[in-house]
Parts: structure tokens; C-alpha cells; sequence
């Protein structure tokens, strides 16, 4: 799994997905699905992933973020960054069933929703759509 965070050489005509995820396991598997499509930045909760959109806010073209992470949590997450960019597509990777909070991102931003476990199809169709 890719760990730098640097531009790879390909990122001039990838667009670039931020994914924030505390499981090794999806992190993995998405950078092994989605390597050579996209350009990939990884966090493993939402305090890293909001350190990387601020470095890298001109880059990423859509969010893929947990719903449920230690330190900070999607929903705090996805609050912070459509303060800062509105336009950002996201699209919230959950276990969970949907709750309120849930529904509140999906009416307010109209964030997407992706239940675990998801196929490649189910999340390349979204990616694509949220583009």
C-alpha cells in the first residue's frame, strides 16, 4: 500500500481521491482497486485526512471517507471540509445503518452513501458519478 503522500507522476492527469479509513484492510484493498485509476492519498482517520486536504485542497477531486474512525469521526470530517471547499464530492463508506447525522449529510451536501461490504462496480459507479 502506497504510504507517501507525494504527487505521483501520473497525478497531472489522475484525479485525485482522498480516502480515510482506520481499517488497514480497506485501505489496502482500495489502493489495490484503485491504484493506476486515480491518484490515491490515504488517512486512517479524519484528523490526517483533514492535515492532507489542506495540503493538498487544489488536487483532490473527491473524498472517500469511514463514517466511524477514532480521533475524528466522517461526520466531523465531512463538516470541516464542505466549510472549506462546498463543491467537494463525498462519499461516506459505512458498516452503520443510516441515522440521523446520516441523513442530515446526505439532505445538507448531498453526500453519498456506500454500504459495507460494496463491490468495485458498486464503488467505481459512484466514483464516477460524483465526479
Amino acid at each position: 500500500m502506497p504510504t507517501s503522500n507525494e504527487p505521483s507522476p501520473e497525478s497531472s492527469v489522475l484525479k485525485t481521491i482522498l480516502i480515510a479509513d482506520d481499517e488497514d484492510l480497506i485501505r489496502g484493498w482500495l489502493s489495490d482497486v484503485l491504484e493506476g485509476e486515480y491518484d490515491l492519498l490515504f488517512a486512517a482517520n479524519g484528523i490526517d485526512a483533514m492535515r492532507l486536504f489542506l495540503q493538498n485542497t487544489d488536487r483532490i477531486a473527491c473524498v472517500l471517507t469511514d463514517y466511524n474512525m477514532p480521533e475524528m469521526g466522517g461526520e466531523i470530517l465531512i463538516d470541516q471540509l464542505r466549510a472549506l471547499k462546498p463543491s467537494l464530492p463525498i462519499i461516506i463508506m459505512t458498516g452503520l445503518e443510516r441515522d440521523r447525522e446520516m441523513n442530515r449529510l446526505t439532505e445538507t451536501y448531498g453526500i453519498k452513501i456506500i454500504q459495507k461490504p460494496f463491490s468495485l462496480s458498486e464503488l467505481l459507479e459512484l466514483l464516477k458519478t460524483a465526479q
